[in-house]
C-alpha cells in the first residue's frame, strides 16, 4: 500500500469510527473538549495578560473565575445550540453561531463576575479569553473538516466521468460541494470555463478556471473530457440555445442544472444534474405570484377542479395544495387519470382533504349530486375535449363537453352559491378554424353572459399550448423519434406559442383572482416557435442527427389546423393588470337571451349528429369563425 493510501485509510477509519460513536458519548466527547479549549483559553488570556509571570494574587483570580467562566459558557452555548453540528462538515453557518455563542458568554461572563468576583479582576482578561475561545474553537472544527477532506483528496478517483463544467458562480460551487462531499470518487470535474475575466486561473474547491467559454472546443481537445456540464441557471433562452449548440459541437454529452424555473428552493446538488431539455432551451422565466393575495383566497377554501385528471387540471391541484385549502374535489370522468392524481397529492399531503369525483360535466344530474354534497366556493373548469383532429371528426362531442358543458357546470354553480368561477380558455378559440376553438370561444361568451346576470365572480383565462400535455405535439413528436421516425409536420412555417404547465397553471390562479367579473385573461406566451425548430431540438436532445438518423416529413395542414395562432380578437383591447405576464381584454357585453337560443340550437344540433348543422350553428354563436362563411346576424358578441 503506498503511502498516501495508507494515510488516508487511517484517517478515514478515524472519522469512521467518530460517526458511528453512540451519541451520548459523542456528546460527551464535545462538551469535555469544549470545556477544555475554554478552560486553556482563560490560562492563557490570564498568561498574556501578566507576561507569563502569575503571582499569587493572579493565581488565585483564576482559580475563582475558572468555575464561574465554565459555567457561564456551559449553559449558554448549551442553549444557543453550540454543541451541535457535525464537524466534519463545518460551514460558515457553524463558525458563525461559535462566535455568537463565546460572545454572548463572553458577556454573561463578565456580568457574573462583577456580581460575585473580586473588584480588582484586570477587564482585559475578558476580551483576551473571548478572542482565545473562538479562535481554539473554529480552529479545533477547522481541523476535523480539514482531516475529512484530505481523507477524501487521497481517496480521489480521478478515473471516474471526467466533466468539464461552464460556469463559476454560486450554482457551481453548490454543485461541486455537493460533489466533494456525496460523490467524490465517481465524478472528477477536470476544470471550470467561465467569461468573467477576474475569475480566469482561479480554482473553485480546488478545481481550476481553464478559460473562457470561447476555449471550449481548444479545452476539449486538450483534455479528456467525457461530459460537459452547464451550471448557468441564469442563461436566457436565445444565450442558452446558443450555448447548448456550441457544446453539441464537440460531440460529448451534455447536461445542465435547471434553469431559474426550474430550481428547487434548496442547495444545488448532483441529483439536480439532468440532461439538457426542451423546457430548458425555451427558457422561460419564473412565474412571480402574489402567494398573500392567493393563500387569502384558497386557504380554507372548498376549492372544484374539473378535468382534474388532465396535464392542466392536475397541475392546478398541486399548485392549489400548497395553500391549504380546506377540501379539494377533483372532477374527472376518466377513473384511471382520477386515481392517478389522487394517489399522488396523497402521497405529497397525506393529511390532506381530497374529494375525487368521478363525472362528466355534460351530466347535469351528476353535477348536481357532487356540488351539494361538498359545496366548493371556488371552481377551476379545465375540462374539455382538445384535439383538434379529432373534433373536426365529432363535431357533436366538442359541444357537448365543451360548450354545453360549460354551460351546466355554470348553471349549477350559480344555483349553488359558487363564489368564484375560472374558465380555462385557450388560444385557438380566437378566429377558430377548428370545432374545438369555435365550441372553446362558445364557452367565453358563456362565461360572460353569466357575468352580466349573476353573482358569481366568472373569468376565463386564454393562453397558448404547454410543453408536454397529453396528445400535444412533443409527446407525437418524442413518439416518433423513440420509432425511428419521421417525425411528420404538417407545414414548415407553422409555428405555435409555448408555455410550461406549472407556469401556465400558476398563472391561471393569478388571474382568476385579479378580475371583478367577465374578463377574459390573457397569458404572455412570449415569442411563438416554429415547430420546425421545436422538431429540430427534440431530435438533437434524443442524441440524434436530422438528416442522418432521423428525417422529418410535412403532410400539409390537418382539418381545423391554422399556421399561426393568435391570442387575441380584433376587437378586444388588450389593457396591463397589476401582474406583469397577465393581461386583460377588455369586457363585452352579451345578450345573455340570444345565446341562450343558441345554445338550444346547438344542443338539438348534437343531439341529431348533423356535422354541418353542428358547424352552422357554431357559425350563427361565433361568427369570428374562420371556416365557415356563414356570419350570423341575430347573435353578436355585444348586445
Amino acid at each position: 500500500m503506498e503511502p498516501a493510501d495508507r494515510q488516508g485509510t487511517v484517517l478515514t477509519e478515524g472519522l469512521a469510527y467518530m460517526a458511528v460513536l453512540p451519541y451520548i458519548l459523542r456528546r460527551v466527547m464535545i462538551v469535555g473538549a469544549h470545556l477544555a479549549i475554554w478552560s486553556c483559553a482563560l490560562l492563557a488570556a490570564f498568561v498574556l495578560r501578566f507576561e507569563f509571570v502569575l503571582g499569587p494574587d493572579q493565581r488565585t483570580q483564576l482559580l475563582m473565575a475558572m468555575p464561574m467562566m465554565l459555567a457561564v459558557r456551559f449553559v449558554v452555548t448549551a442553549l444557543m445550540g453550540g454543541f451541535h453540528g457535525l464537524w466534519r462538515y463545518t460551514s460558515l453557518h457553524d463558525l458563525l453561531r461559535v462566535v455568537g455563542c463565546t460572545c454572548v458568554a463572553s458577556v454573561g461572563f463578565y456580568l457574573a463576575m462583577q456580581w460575585f468576583g473580586p473588584h480588582d479582576f484586570p477587564r482585559s482578561i475578558y476580551l483576551i479569553d473571548c478572542l482565545l475561545a473562538i479562535s481554539s474553537v473554529v480552529g479545533l472544527r477547522l481541523s476535523v473538516r480539514m482531516l475529512r477532506e484530505i481523507s477524501v483528496g487521497l481517496h480521489r478517483n480521478d478515473s471516474g466521468s471526467r466533466m468539464l463544467m461552464i460556469g463559476a458562480g454560486n450554482a457551481a460551487e453548490m454543485f461541486l460541494r455537493d460533489l466533494n462531499i456525496n460523490h467524490h470518487g465517481r465524478f472528477h470535474v477536470v476544470g471550470l470555463l467561465d467569461d468573467h475575466p477576474y475569475k480566469r486561473g482561479e480554482t473553485l474547491h480546488g478545481v481550476r478556471v481553464l478559460g473562457r467559454i470561447a476555449d471550449l472546443t481548444r479545452i476539449v481537445e486538450n483534455h479528456t473530457i467525457d461530459e460537459i456540464v452547464l451550471a448557468i441557471p441564469s442563461l436566457g433562452a436565445h444565450e442558452f440555445r446558443a450555448l447548448y449548440a456550441k457544446c453539441r459541437a464537440t460531440g460529448l454529452p451534455v447536461r445542465t442544472l435547471p434553469s431559474s424555473l426550474r430550481i428547487t428552493h434548496g442547495p444545488m446538488t448532483f441529483r439536480e444534474l439532468q440532461p439538457v431539455s426542451l423546457e430548458d432551451l425555451l427558457r422561460r422565466e419564473p412565474v412571480q405570484l402574489d402567494d398573500v393575495l392567493l393563500r387569502g383566497i384558497f386557504s380554507g377554501a372548498r376549492v372544484m377542479v374539473t378535468g382534474a385528471g388532465g396535464s392542466i387540471g392536475s397541475e392546478l391541484c398541486r399548485q392549489v395544495m400548497r395553500f391549504s385549502p380546506k377540501r379539494l374535489i377533483l372532477v374527472e370522468q376518466a377513473e384511471g387519470a382520477l386515481f392517478q392524481i389522487e394517489q399522488e397529492l396523497l402521497r405529497s399531503h397525506p393529511s390532506s382533504m381530497l374529494t375525487p369525483a368521478v363525472c362528466n360535466v355534460a351530466d347535469t344530474s351528476r353535477l348536481q349530486q357532487v356540488m351539494r354534497d361538498e359545496a366548493p366556493s371556488i371552481v377551476l373548469h379545465a375540462a374539455a375535449h382538445k384535439h383538434v383532429p379529432l373534433m373536426e371528426a365529432h363535431p357533436g362531442e366538442a359541444v357537448k363537453n365543451n360548450l354545453l358543458g360549460t354551460h351546466k357546470l355554470l348553471s349549477c354553480c350559480e344555483a349553488m352559491g359558487v363564489e368564484r368561477f375560472v374558465l380555462v380558455s385557450t388560444d385557438k378559440a380566437v378566429n377558430p378554424s377548428s370545432v374545438m376553438g369555435a365550441t372553446k370561444r362558445g364557452a367565453e361568451l358563456v362565461m360572460q353572459a353569466f357575468a352580466g346576470r349573476s353573482h358569481m365572480n366568472v373569468c376565463a383565462v386564454r393562453f397558448g399550448n404547454v410543453l408536454g400535455s397529453a396528445g400535444s405535439v412533443v409527446p407525437i413528436f418524442q413518439e416518433q423519434i423513440k420509432r425511428g421516425g419521421p417525425v411528420t409536420i404538417t407545414d414548415p412555417e407553422m409555428t405555435r406559442y409555448f408555455m410550461t404547465i406549472p407556469e401556465a397553471s400558476q398563472l391561471i390562479l393569478q388571474a382568476g383572482v385579479l378580475g371583478s367579473g367577465g374578463e377574459i385573461f390573457i397569458l404572455d406566451m412570449g415569442e411563438p416557435v416554429r415547430i420546425m425548430d421545436l422538431a429540430r431540438d427534440l431530435i438533437e436532445l434524443s442524441g440524434f442527427v436530422l438528416g442522418r438518423d432521423i428525417d422529418i416529413k410535412f403532410t400539409g395542414l390537418r382539418p381545423g389546423e391554422k399556421l399561426f395562432e393568435e391570442l387575441a380578437l380584433d376587437h378586444e383591447d388588450l389593457h396591463a393588470t397589476s401582474h406583469l405576464k397577465i393581461m386583460m381584454a377588455r369586457k363585452t357585453k352579451i345578450n345573455a337571451d340570444l345565446i341562450d337560443v343558441s345554445l338550444a340550437d346547438l344542443a338539438f344540433a348534437a343531439s341529431t349528429g348533423d356535422h354541418d348543422e353542428i358547424r352552422q350553428a357554431l357559425a350563427r354563436l361565433v361568427p369570428e369563425c374562420t371556416w365557415s362563411r356563414a356570419r350570423a346576424r341575430h347573435v353578436m358578441p355585444a348586445a
